[in-house]
């Protein structure tokens, strides 16, 4: 039985050791030789995890069981393309994208009455400027579609140097020709776990984030100490957006802004 597993970094060891421990030849795609994964896994595949078609030629003529990531916003993409082209277990580029593409993400949430802060794609300080003439200050850049909190800036005041070093900063951690800017929002920030099976959600846990900078947690607290009326719109909000993004399995990871 053969699985290949997006991404080999240190937080995909356990799923790599389980299914070697289940019986799997586990190919491990990732772009560093020396990554943990890949020292644990039994093939390297070496491409960068967004590459899908450098992976695919050097995978093409293997019959896998199973493809998948945990722990990488960035893989699930190619897994789900990857998974697709092999005839095993996938979500649709559609669904995931919905949950990997922060752009896509914004968009889904206001057909769907989610919340949302306003939001708009940019490419240029020009269309920073007019956001913010029409939004106000503080508001955030940041890649659409990158993970871990990487080439996010909060911008406060008018400064033009500013602004372009952080839509290129954006820029340099995504594959798309724009960014996001969207208002700031101040408030509690929460993350919400839970875990997807046949299109039905369920939503697992919910804690309370602190920061030491902008985007980056020191720590998360459970329980979240947060009223029994919130607690329960963000559960009713979670499972939504998951049930209705046609996402068919797997788990899901969220973050909100509680204000």
């Amino acid at each position: 039985m053969n699985a290949l597993v997006v991404a080999g970094g240190q937080w995909q060891v356990p799923l790599i050791l389980f299914l070697k421990r289940k019986g799997y030849i586990v190919f491990v795609a990732d772009p560093y030789v020396n990554s943990l994964g890949v020292l644990e896994g039994d093939r390297h595949i070496k491409a960068d995890v967004r590459n899908v078609d450098l992976i695919f030629e050097q995978i093409r003529n293997v019959n896998f069981d199973i493809i998948t990531t945990d722990q990488s916003d960035i893989s699930v993409e190619t897994v789900a393309i990857l998974a697709q082209k092999f005839g095993v277990k996938y979500n649709s580029v559609e669904s995931v994208q919905r949950f990997s593409n922060k752009y896509i993400s914004r968009k889904y949430s206001k057909e769907h009455d989610i919340p949302v802060p306003a939001y708009s794609q940019v490419k240029t300080t020009g269309d920073v400027e007019k956001f913010i003439s029409e939004n106000n200050y503080p508001v955030i850049i940041k890649p659409c579609d990158s993970q871990s909190s990487k080439g996010i800036h909060k911008i406060s005041s008018f400064n033009l140097n500013e602004i372009s070093e952080a839509i290129n900063d954006a820029l340099n951690y995504s594959l798309l020709d724009f960014c996001l800017v969207e208002e700031f929002v101040s408030g509690i920030e929460v993350t919400v776990e839970g875990y997807c099976s046949l299109g039905k959600h369920k939503t697992l846990a919910i804690s309370r984030k602190n920061h030491f900078r902008t985007g980056i947690a020191s720590d998360l607290s459970y329980p979240a100490n947060l009223s029994k009326e919130i607690e329960e719109k963000l559960i009713q909000t979670n499972d939504q957006y998951v049930e209705n993004s046609g996402l068919n399995f797997g788990i899901t990871h969220a973050e909100y802004i509680v204000n």
